[in-house]
């Protein structure tokens, strides 16, 4: 029996947005050994994943010893700043940003005991 309430063939459709791509790139901090060992089971990332979307063909863990720690965590690959940022955290560095904001640093980010004032990320230019 096919069921009418859930699934592909449920009574309605919902359009879903989504934007292919080829590969997404992070920058992490870690043992890449351990990073790897992390990624491996993930076959997935993203909402509807279990409508198929964001399926990984595979992860690959590349050390970049040019990098530190402040990149890896706070930009974007271009250099502009990449997740919201306590002002104490940019260490007097001129980054591009979209300004200052309320914002959550930690779960639940919309819960107002998180609330802080802070360098909002830059939008990246496609």
């Amino acid at each position: 029996m096919i069921s009418g309430r859930q699934g592909r063939y449920r009574t309605r459709r919902m359009p879903l947005l989504v934007t292919p791509c080829t590969s997404v790139t992070w920058h992490a901090i870690g043992d890449p050994d351990k990073i790897r060992d992390l990624l491996t089971p993930i076959a997935s990332i993203g909402k509807k994943r279990t409508s198929g979307e964001g399926h990984v063909l595979a992860w690959e863990v590349t050390p970049d010893p040019e990098l530190d720690t402040f990149t890896a965590a706070h930009l974007h690959p271009d250099g502009t700043l990449g997740r919201p940022t306590p002002p104490k955290c940019l260490h007097g560095q001129t980054l591009t940003d979209s300004g200052t904001g309320h914002a959550g640093i930690r779960p639940p980010y919309m819960h107002s005991s998180r609330q802080y004032l802070l360098h909002l990320p830059a939008l990246l230019q496609s």
